[in-house]
């Protein structure tokens, strides 16, 4: 899946696609690619605020793209049982 597409699936099930995050901040999708067994990485700047907000204590809730696809399965299904 594409960041377009995935920011449009967000879009069209009335949610925000953040260019940041922010105290309205509820989810950060990462790459499916394990990126941190690349040598030399660093987090990206918006996954190392994700991580100190939740340190912070913010409900926030950082998920691999593979993890948001079965969220998104997960939430058709039910949607689609009419609960």
């Amino acid at each position: 899946m594409t960041r377009k597409q995935a920011q449009a699936i967000i879009s069209g099930l009335e949610g925000h696609n953040q260019s940041s995050v922010t105290k309205k901040t509820t989810r950060l999708v990462t790459g499916y690619f394990p990126i941190d067994l690349i040598k030399g990485y660093s987090p990206s700047q918006k996954l190392t605020e994700a991580e100190q907000a939740i340190e912070s204590g913010q409900p926030l809730i950082i998920m691999s793209e593979k993890e948001f696809v079965d969220f998104l399965a997960q939430f058709f299904q039910l949607l689609a049982k009419g609960l």
